[in-house]
């Protein structure tokens, strides 16, 4: 079966708003970004991705920052949700767009304290992480 893009498929469906996009398609996220226009982004209100640069094969580090970057340029704010696990650390994330979702202060206010939460359980992760690692040589 033959795929189309993004915006074939919302055009075909005559989509001018998505309040919600859900990105999962291990790895081809490259594919989807270098093929739809700023505009119909901008017509998100919020996008949720899952990116497996983690995963040899998959999409590169570089490829997440390159989507990331563009969606903060858009207007959008990115709020990581994989802490767990260090090289996973680009795995899950909701991008909320600015333009289309007026986020009072008050709750912008509580992402950037959810980020630095989410940072901090990142850290703590490594740090284990890195104690378990030299325990192990240690004992080797």
């Amino acid at each position: 079966m033959a795929g189309i893009t993004l915006e074939t498929f919302l055009n075909n469906q005559r989509i001018k708003l998505v309040d919600l996009l859900k990105i999962d398609i291990e790895g081809a996220q490259e594919a989807v970004f270098n093929s739809t226009r700023d505009a119909t982004l901008c017509n998100v209100k919020q996008i949720t991705l899952e990116f497996h640069d983690f995963m040899p094969g998959s999409i590169s580090t570089e490829e997440v920052n390159k989507i990331t970057n563009r969606l903060k340029r858009l207007g959008f704010i990115g709020i990581p949700f994989s802490y767990l696990f260090p090289d996973m650390d680009t795995c899950d994330f909701l991008f909320i767009n600015t333009n289309r979702c007026k986020i009072p202060y008050k709750d912008w206010l509580g992402f950037q304290r959810i980020k630095l939460l989410l940072t901090i359980e990142k850290t703590k992760s490594s740090l284990l992480r890195s104690a378990i690692k030299g325990e192990q040589s240690v004992a080797n």
